[in-house]
């Protein structure tokens, strides 16, 4: 049996109890309410292929290395600088953080292709799923399409290969742009961003080589550009775009 004094001192316990436990279940509604999570689908990373550092495969004795094309001729083996799936997925998880930040999502999920793949002047082992397979695959708040592109403005160029064997330097004249558009599962566009890269690009290659910033893009007297080029401009990009209002 309770006396007076046990009652007037458990009262406010109760009370104090029952007020933390109403707050922690406001807390985790007003959490579960607000938190949002996106998937990115697609992401075309595209770079012409003679902008890329193309290789020739030598065999033992120093001699160049012949395959069999599609069609059955001999052919010069030779490659293009690859991307590995870790870089890959290290440009992804850093477009994945740049969203977190720029809209607060908590997760944002990747749809990795199974099989690398290639194409002409685009990047592989990138997301690369519809709009339609990520909606049915995925329940999200969010489905994110990107594209970086790397376009060149020069008369068919031939590759890095060809100028180096020849001793002659080349222009490469490119276009530099980065944009995404969110959908949602009624796929209604939430929002879309674009921007552009030319002044930022001198503070990766002024000092090393001839540049210039024209009207219709970005002159750099260079051979090629290496893998680790084309990772730092993504970042330039990336930096740039979630600055974009």
């Amino acid at each position: 049996m309770k006396t007076r004094n046990q009652s007037n001192f458990t009262a406010p316990i109760n009370k104090l109890i029952k007020t933390f436990v109403f707050s922690i279940g406001v807390c985790f509604a007003m959490g579960t309410a607000w938190s949002q999570t996106a998937v990115l689908y697609n992401f075309d990373f595209r770079v012409p292929d003679a902008y890329r550092h193309e290789i020739q495969e030598y065999d033992q004795n120093g001699k160049k290395k012949y395959i069999k094309d599609y069609y059955g001729k001999m052919v010069l083996d030779k490659y293009l600088e690859p991307v590995s799936v870790e870089e890959v997925r290290t440009i992804c998880e850093s477009a994945a953080e740049m969203l977190k930040r720029k809209y607060g999502y908590t997760e944002v999920n990747m749809m990795y292709p199974t099989g690398g793949g290639s194409q002409t002047g685009k990047l592989s082992n990138f997301p690369n799923k519809g709009l339609k397979r990520a909606v049915k695959k995925n329940t999200v708040d969010a489905y994110v399409t990107m594209e970086f592109k790397i376009e060149n403005r020069t008369f068919a160029p031939q590759t890095s290969l060809y100028y180096e064997e020849k001793g002659t330097e080349r222009t490469m004249f490119m276009n530099i742009t980065f944009s995404y558009t969110i959908f949602n599962a009624q796929k209604g566009i939430i929002d879309q961003k674009e921007i552009s890269l030319k002044d930022e690009l001198d503070q990766l290659f002024s000092e090393n080589y001839n540049s210039e910033i024209v009207d219709k893009g970005y002159k750099l007297r260079k051979l090629y550009l290496t893998k680790e080029e084309l990772i730092a401009i993504y970042k330039l990009a990336d930096k740039k775009l979630e600055a974009m209002e």
